[in-house]
């Protein structure tokens, strides 16, 4: 499995949503954007997936996994119950990974680790752009 390097919502639909992580101001999202323009831009820009221990887990009708990756970052992402079919997959290149990943009720709490310490990530199975982080 692999991922772009920019930090982001990327979508099975070749679409993406550009995200930030600021210390001062938390999380910073774009519009959501075709991705041909970063392809176009820096076609060889893409890292190996590296799971955490213990994913991918079943969220009922869906598989949820996260990791690490090979460049910068770590990832979680959302895929239908066979794990075939992307759904979404977040990227965030200011942690150094996600190690820990659970669902209740449509709601994925996932914990990262880095620099700026360990975060919980609340994100809607369902609508991803509506997430936020806080320290853990």
């Amino acid at each position: 499995m692999r991922t772009r390097v920019e930090s982001g919502i990327f979508f099975g639909d070749d679409t993406w949503i550009p995200l930030t992580l600021e210390a001062d101001s938390g999380l910073v999202l774009g519009e959501r954007e075709d991705m041909s323009g970063i392809l176009d831009g820096e076609p060889d820009g893409w890292s190996e997936l590296q799971r955490a221990e213990g994913c991918p887990v079943s969220g009922g009708s869906h598989t949820l996994d996260a990791g690490g990756d090979t460049w910068q970052g770590g990832f979680v992402s959302a895929a239908d119950s066979s794990g075939t079919h992307l759904l979404w997959l977040l990227h965030v290149t200011a942690i150094d990974r996600f190690s820990r990943i659970g669902v209740a009720d449509g709601m994925i709490e996932a914990l990262s680790e880095g620099s700026q310490g360990s975060l919980l990530w609340r994100i809607p199975l369902d609508q991803p752009r509506r997430m936020t982080v806080a320290k853990a």
